[in-house]
């Protein structure tokens, strides 16, 4: 059956910046009325997984989504735009790279860019790779969790692939051990490498605020942008402006 059209998400259209989003949406997506119809209705993918086209500054960019909720995240990136990063960002780093939607949307910003993903889920690695094929050479991929510590954890999934997190436990989903590598150890390998990163995405279910407030200031002073799906954070980094758009916290050095 059929899910029932959500009348308040139809609501949020009336509202500006979604209205600049669905202008958006119809100008750089290839199959806009189809996004925009499952975006709104919720109504699941009639085949199980769907191609949407993008128009990005380096070419078109073909994504498949496999559920309603990548649908979404399809039209949050490349429509909203809630992940801004500088113009001139080259160096990206994607704790929780799920399906590759951010990686894909950062890669095809400028020809040069590269981005190291981190992802535990198998079922989402899989569906990343075929995502960022034509990408291949300028990303990496390391299968693993990202958080405070080193180890082992307990991985929690569910159908989607969305809303997968460590220690999660969802009904009716499944749990596997997964590795897990300190934040910190990555972005020092990162900097190492490039001496600078230009931009840290960390989503990754419930430990972002976590992981930004453990940065050391050494850290700090190479990364020029770091945006996280953290909810409401008002948490300021020195060195930082601090801005909050909806779900997204976003930092930019000011230095």
């Amino acid at each position: 059956m059929k899910r029932k059209m959500d009348l308040r998400l139809i609501g949020t259209f009336l509202r500006p910046s979604s209205a600049l989003a669905a202008l958006r949406c119809l100008v750089i997506c290839k199959q806009p009325l189809r996004l925009l119809h499952h975006y709104i209705t919720r109504n699941p993918l009639p085949s199980g997984s769907m191609a949407f086209g993008f128009r990005s500054p380096t070419g078109d960019v073909k994504l498949k989504a496999y559920s309603v909720e990548d649908v979404i995240t399809l039209f949050i990136v490349f429509c909203r735009n809630e992940y801004t990063p500088l113009k001139d960002a080259r160096v990206f780093v994607d704790f929780g790279s799920n399906i590759g939607v951010t990686a894909a949307y950062f890669l095809s910003r400028n020809s040069e860019n590269t981005i190291n993903c981190y992802e535990p889920n198998k079922t989402n690695i899989e569906r990343l790779k075929e995502n960022l094929r034509p990408f291949e050479g300028r990303y990496s991929l390391e299968e693993t969790c990202v958080g405070l510590e080193n180890g082992t954890v307990t991985f929690g999934t569910e159908s989607t692939g969305v809303y997968g997190a460590i220690g999660a436990a969802h009904e009716g989903g499944a749990s596997f051990e997964a590795p897990c590598r300190r934040a910190n150890d990555i972005l020092g390998e990162a900097l190492a490498k490039h001496s600078e990163i230009d931009f840290l995405k960390i989503d990754i279910e419930g430990l972002e605020q976590d992981v930004i407030k453990a940065i050391p200031p050494e850290f700090l002073g190479k990364i020029r942008q770091i945006q996280a799906e953290t909810g409401e954070f008002a948490h300021r980094l020195p060195g930082f402006r601090w801005t909050q758009s909806g779900a997204i916290v976003k930092y930019e050095s000011i230095g």
